[in-house]
């Protein structure tokens, strides 16, 4: 095992400062604007670091991925179709009809999303025939909030590393080490990547994790959570893989309703996300960082703590929807306090 994690790390590590070599001839290069805080061309190469460490992981222990094959095929295609998009700005009809596509090659593999648990006191929620169409939803939803998470240096990365550091532990107590060896592998890929994105190789190593990125590790998240909550592996509850992803999850979920109760199209670009607003407040974006982390790590604590505890699933879903209420109505008055201070000003 440890051979397999020392390969993902060592193959990522030489990744990230090969294809920095290459980030301006594929294109692969975030130039600074307005929008953004970087104000130097920096590679979004982060993806194609972690899919690099995956093929070699594939090649030189195929064991790790027997059973498993159709999830490779579909990182692989997910990454790529992220590092066009980091390239060309893709239309988002394509990449919604791709990823919904690779949606239904992860339930043809026998993962899918076929019931909500005991969320509401009445009995396990069956979803029957919408089983396919809410894995769909559920995994379209996963992808794009990883993808919207990535806002500053490390974020997507910390956020990452505390849902694959909590599947790990579920799986291999549950004793499903394939399952927990897979996550393992990915974590230990993206340890040089999280050094590399935050500047700790020194600014010459920096590099972003760009679409290819934050759609892979998407992608790969909640394939290990429905695979964790389903009936095959049935490792934790439904309700605690929401816990796992809360910090990408809430924010996604406030920023879409946000900009719909304010008639914006919600999958636009803009600075309404939890990071820009702590930003807005007066933190420096370190602070953030450790922040936002902090809070992920605890969430991911107390949605555990119900599973092995096993305390109700009814409780563990009201608390999670209580604190998104109390985290979007606070988000609200705060982008409205904003917005007022703005016009007052102008």
């Amino acid at each position: 095992m440890l051979a397999v994690l020392a390969l993902s790390m060592v193959v990522s590590v030489s990744a990230i400062f090969i294809l920095k070599l290459f980030a301006e001839q594929l294109g692969l290069v975030d130039l600074p604007d307005s929008r953004k805080q970087h104000n130097q061309p920096i590679p979004q190469v982060g993806g194609l670091a972690i899919l690099s460490s995956l093929i070699a992981v594939v090649l030189v222990f195929p064991f790790v991925y027997t059973s498993h094959w159709l999830l490779v095929v579909s990182l692989f295609s997910i990454s790529l179709l992220g590092a066009l998009d980091d390239k060309f700005n893709l239309d988002y009809r394509l990449r919604l009809s791709v990823v919904s596509f690779l949606a239904l090659i992860m339930i043809v593999s026998g993962v899918e999303l076929k019931s909500f648990g005991d969320i509401v006191g009445i009995g396990s929620l069956s979803l029957g025939v919408f089983s396919a169409v809410i894995t769909i939803c559920a995994v379209l939803g996963n992808v794009n909030a990883f993808n919207m998470i990535d806002g500053i240096d490390g974020l997507l990365l910390s956020m990452s590393l505390v849902s694959l550091t909590c599947l790990t532990f579920v799986f291999y107590s549950h004793g499903s080490k394939e399952h927990a060896l897979m996550c393992a592998v990915l974590l230990a890929s993206l340890i040089p990547c999280l050094m590399a994105n935050v500047g700790m190789l020194g600014t010459s190593a920096k590099i972003f994790m760009g679409d290819s990125g934050s759609m892979f590790l998407g992608m790969f998240i909640i394939w290990m959570l429905i695979s964790a909550s389903g009936d095959n592996i049935a490792a934790m509850r439904p309700s605690t893989a929401l816990w796992l992803i809360a910090v990408p999850l809430m924010d996604m979920t406030a920023v879409i309703i946000s900009r719909c109760l304010s008639k914006k199209l919600p999958f636009t670009a803009g600075r309404d996300h939890i990071h820009h607003i702590l930003l807005q407040r007066g933190m420096t974006k370190t602070t953030t960082l450790i922040l936002l982390t902090f809070v992920a790590i605890t969430f991911a604590l107390v949605g555990l703590s119900f599973e092995f505890f096993d305390i109700s699933e009814t409780l563990s879903f009201s608390l999670f929807v209580g604190l998104f209420l109390i985290y979007f109505v606070t988000m609200r008055a705060s982008l409205v306090v904003q917005n007022l201070v703005k016009s007052l000003n102008s």
